[in-house]
């Protein structure tokens, strides 16, 4: 059974939209904010404008409070991915910063 396309408008920069298309696929939200830009200088500017007005009309929108983080989801699902990395390096520093304060005591 296939997740229906909901509005990310927590995650989102002006609707929803691409990071709601982004939840919906699995790419990055970045790559496809770039893909949409590109697309739309590259040509097809009155209809990806268009597109992305009838989404942002017609899409709904993720439950508020439903607890639904994708970037967390990802996190998890996907071991080895570029977060465990910014995990690990935030641990490390929390853990530097930590012996900073003791040593200052």
């Amino acid at each position: 059974m296939k997740k229906p396309f909901r509005l990310d408008k927590r995650n989102g920069l002006a609707f929803g939209v691409c990071s709601g298309f982004a939840n919906y696929t699995g790419w990055d939200v970045t790559l496809v904010r770039i893909g949409v830009v590109l697309v739309t200088l590259l040509g097809a500017f009155p209809w990806t404008v268009v597109a992305y007005a009838l989404a942002a009309w017609l899409a709904k929108p993720l439950p508020t409070g439903s607890g639904l983080d994708v970037a967390a989801a990802r996190r998890t699902r996907e071991p080895g991915t570029r977060f465990d990395e910014v995990d690990e390096y935030i641990a490390a520093s929390e853990g530097r910063l930590a012996r900073e304060f003791e040593e200052l005591r």
